[in-house]
């Protein structure tokens, strides 16, 4: 039987070793999505075994389309989205837990200010 992960991880595989960071990066954090690790730098392990994560927002001027998304009980899902046209999700400050689990903490910023958001991941 074939299996898709498997081949994806196989074919992504020589990718980690890219000079290209941007190629590296997207390769390490497609490995730990395929091989469900999610030991990647990018994602943040929380309560009830939330994963959350934005899209690559190292490598776009405006972040992640403004979204962060979430694996819960194996299903991805977008847990929020950012609505300000100029609000990104800033890339200078990790996403950070709370100490009980249950929160995240994602800064923002615009042209003229930075704003940190706490999202509650059990009302999502």
């Amino acid at each position: 039987m074939f299996n898709i992960r498997i081949h994806a991880i196989a074919e992504i595989t020589p990718f980690l070793t890219s000079t290209n960071n941007t190629i590296k990066h997207g390769a390490e954090f497609a490995i730990s999505m395929l091989s469900k690790k999610f030991d990647s730098s990018y994602i943040v392990n929380s309560v009830h075994c939330i994963k959350g994560f934005a899209l690559f927002n190292d490598y776009s001027d405006y972040g992640s389309y403004n979204e962060l998304w979430m694996i819960k009980n194996d299903k991805l899902s977008k847990l929020y989205s950012f609505t300000e046209s100029q609000t990104y999700i800033d890339t200078t400050e990790a996403i950070k837990v709370s100490p009980g689990n249950d929160k995240i903490a994602v800064q923002t910023s615009t042209r003229r200010i930075n704003s940190l958001n706490i999202i509650d991941l059990n009302n999502e």
